[in-house]
């Protein structure tokens, strides 16, 4: 969820992209960098911080102080054997560089050289079956994850207990989310078992149709801190994202989803960022 005030992109298409300012630093600490990742930065001088909102095939959609950047990952970085989990993912921070050949279109997004991605806060990730076992991460550096669960024909107490459990092997700290409240006619037995096995996480019952309970959610909604949603399709992760992003200045958040296979089990999550909800902080 993009907020309405975007940190500054005028600066993004001059030649240099090593400037820093007061407004550029503050535009870092918005999109979540702090003394954890400058501590790390602080070994690879004349580099530039960026965040990965959106990894593509062959390339890497950033943000930085000065606007969007296109990352490349050097091909030694590919073809080194690395574990999937150690390449750039959402919310990732990288160090880059500039690329030197010109660009002849003087309104293209500047292209950068991934040279370094720097330690993780946090991270969701998932293990892939192959030759070997690997692990893929498919988001980094999230605050607080929102456990969001329907209180319709969707809820599911072990699920919420699998989520819990996900969150807190991640290190992000996790907040229950009991969506469609609107559509609940027995609330209270069901929210008594919530409560039995939340072991004092935040619960907030909320209906994105009405706006009941949304409110509660904006106190995690911060300044320089990251938001992501997990659950299973037709919660309401999108309704929610959307309510806040039009009701608040608010954090953008990831949405990652815990489908199922075709046999009815649960999936693995899997990141699905949609074309709104980019890593782009909010200015509270």
């Amino acid at each position: 969820m993009a907020q309405s005030g975007e940190p500054n992109c005028a600066a993004s298409r001059e030649p240099s992209l090593l400037s820093v300012n007061a407004s550029t630093q503050d535009n870092l600490e918005r999109l979540g960098w702090d003394t954890f990742f400058s501590a790390q930065a602080a070994d690879h001088p004349g580099l530039i911080p960026a965040r990965v909102s959106r990894p593509d095939l062959n390339r890497y959609h950033l943000l930085s102080a000065t606007g969007p950047l296109v990352g490349l990952l050097p091909g030694r970085a590919r073809s080194a054997g690395q574990s999937k989990a150690d390449l750039p993912t959402v919310g990732d921070w990288v160090l880059v560089s500039p690329i030197e050949e010109g660009q002849e279109d003087a309104d293209a997004v500047p292209t950068v050289l991934i040279e370094v991605t720097l330690n993780r806060k946090s991270k969701f990730s998932r293990k892939e079956a192959g030759e070997r076992y690997d692990e893929q991460v498919v988001a980094a550096n999230i605050d607080t994850v929102f456990l969001v669960t329907g209180l319709d024909d969707n809820f599911n107490v072990k699920r919420i207990e699998r989520y819990l459990l996900l969150a807190w092997t991640s290190g992000a700290s996790p907040v229950i989310v009991l969506s469609k409240v609107d559509l609940c006619e027995n609330l209270p037995p069901r929210l008594d078992k919530v409560e039995k096995i939340a072991m004092k996480t935040p619960i907030h019952v909320v209906s994105a149709t009405n706006g009941q309970g949304m409110e509660g959610l904006r106190e995690y909604v911060t300044r320089g801190k990251t938001v992501a949603l997990l659950g299973s399709s037709g919660v309401g992760k999108s309704t929610i994202t959307n309510y806040a992003a039009t009701k608040s200045k608010s954090v953008s958040a990831s949405q990652i989803s815990a489908g199922k296979t075709a046999e009815g089990r649960e999936k693995p999550p899997s990141n699905s960022f949609s074309k709104t909800c980019r890593l782009e902080q909010s200015s509270r």
